[in-house]
């Protein structure tokens, strides 16, 4: 997630806001896109706004806390535009008072995707084991019922922590990972669920995991036409999604 660090100028005073761990955000051009995981959605600051919040970022300091410096207030003028903007962004808990929980996530820098794992063309009948096929609807049973009963902030918590199990450092064998993507891409219209991005990136993450292998998920968008989307990629390659199509939009969150 590319967090533009800015520092504080004389005339700023750090107050006791920050930006929560569940809060993400990206700037592109003149516009500052945010992911809220607490609400599963996004948001948009453009123009003078986003000057606005770019200069009110303070330095992360030790921890990551990512702080918000205002202005001093003035009584005598308590609607300025820093302040306003400050109760817009805490009205829509894109913004806390207090510290705690406020520790920026980790989030992994990736390049820009240059190869797909699987192309159109790539796709022939995959040979399919019986393990194959319960894993395959474990997978896809375990995320349907994560995604109903629990937040999207939820479920993302556990991936840091599956990685770590399995090996942070462990190489992904590409060769593995498309062999198991053209299994889960084959067996896919066999489970009955619209194709929707977030299902089938965390689906596949879980089938993929079980047989040691675990790319990273990248959340991103595109302000003009707006998109949100998301998909796997190690590397420079994306694993479900189109590595020129993915490349066009500006990633918020990866982990």
């Amino acid at each position: 997630m590319p967090i533009h660090q800015t520092s504080v100028p004389h005339h700023m005073t750090h107050t006791c806001c920050y930006i929560p761990a569940h809060v993400h955000f990206a700037f592109e051009g003149d516009a500052v896109v945010f992911m809220n995981l607490l609400t599963d959605q996004y948001s948009l600051l453009l123009g003078k706004d986003a000057r606005a919040f770019r200069s009110m970022i303070c330095d992360s300091g030790a921890g990551g806390v990512r702080t918000i410096g205002v202005p001093e207030h003035d009584p005598a003028n308590p609607d300025t535009p820093e302040y306003a903007l400050l109760r817009e962004l805490q009205a829509n808990y894109l913004v806390v008072y207090g510290q705690e929980g406020a520790l920026a996530p980790t989030s992994v820098r990736l390049p820009r995707p240059e190869e797909t794992l699987l192309s159109p063309d790539d796709f022939e009948r995959p040979e399919c084991r019986l393990i194959d096929i319960l894993q395959f609807m474990k997978s896809c049973v375990l995320t349907a019922g994560r995604l109903a009963f629990f937040s999207v902030e939820h479920t993302l918590m556990n991936i840091p922590h599956r990685r770590e199990t399995i090996g942070a450092g462990r190489r992904i064998s590409l060769s593995e990972a498309r062999r198991l993507v053209g299994i889960y891409n084959y067996l896919r219209p066999f489970f009955p669920k619209a194709c929707v991005c977030l299902f089938d990136s965390l689906a596949l993450l879980d089938f993929l995991a079980h047989h040691g292998c675990l790319p990273y998920l990248v959340f991103a968008v595109t302000l003009e036409p707006w998109e949100a989307h998301c998909w796997l990629q190690y590397g420079a390659v994306s694993f479900n999604e189109d590595a020129e199509r993915a490349r066009t939009f500006l990633p918020i969150l990866t982990v």
